[in-house]
């Protein structure tokens, strides 16, 4: 990014990046097709989350505070939102909360890919982000939960294999990669 540069979308064609991405969608998703995958450099999301990734460190110094490759599924109509501000709290309980009332990420993309999530636009285009997540401490999440205990950063579906998690505060999700597919 350039000087004073805060939001760049970069798309992404070739290289261990697509790779990367190309790889999850034939082993998981075989029956759809990439239409085009961007890195998304948002300067000030990626201070703020930086910034709460060190705090977690010295909070927890002896567990994984960031799980990279999580996915978040949207629609057409949060993708500008999402890429300058993040993930947005007000929108929390849209479509799910039966891990509490947060930002939710799947470990597993075809989860995030569910039209529930991912939903289709009028062309049957749809769109997931791949996402970095500061999952901290973990707690079990449940349908009630609105804040988080002391001393939990996140909450999950299951806390010994956690599939599904759910954060609460700005800066604790940054999304890397757009992609936006088809069937």
């Amino acid at each position: 990014m350039e000087d004073g540069e805060l939001i760049k979308i970069v798309p992404v064609k070739n290289g261990p990046e697509y790779d990367d991405i190309q790889a999850t969608f034939s082993r998981n998703l075989p029956s759809y097709r990439i239409i085009k995958i961007e890195r998304i450099q948002n300067k000030t999301l990626y201070q703020g989350y930086q910034a709460l990734k060190r705090k977690f460190e010295v909070e927890n110094p002896n567990i994984t505070n960031e799980v990279d490759g999580l996915w978040h599924g949207t629609a057409e109509g949060s993708i500008d939102g999402i890429n300058k501000s993040g993930f947005n709290r007000s929108y929390c309980g849209k479509n799910a909360t039966a891990f509490g009332n947060g930002v939710y990420f799947a470990r597993r993309i075809r989860y995030s890919a569910n039209d529930k999530y991912s939903v289709p636009d009028a062309n049957k285009t749809k769109r997931i982000y791949k996402c970095s997540v500061l999952v901290g401490r973990m707690m079990q999440g449940h349908r009630r939960l609105k804040v988080l205990q002391d001393s939990y950063n996140s909450a999950v579906d299951d806390i010994q294999r956690p599939r599904i998690y759910v954060v609460f505060h700005d800066f604790q999700a940054y999304p890397n990669y757009l992609i936006t597919f088809s069937v």
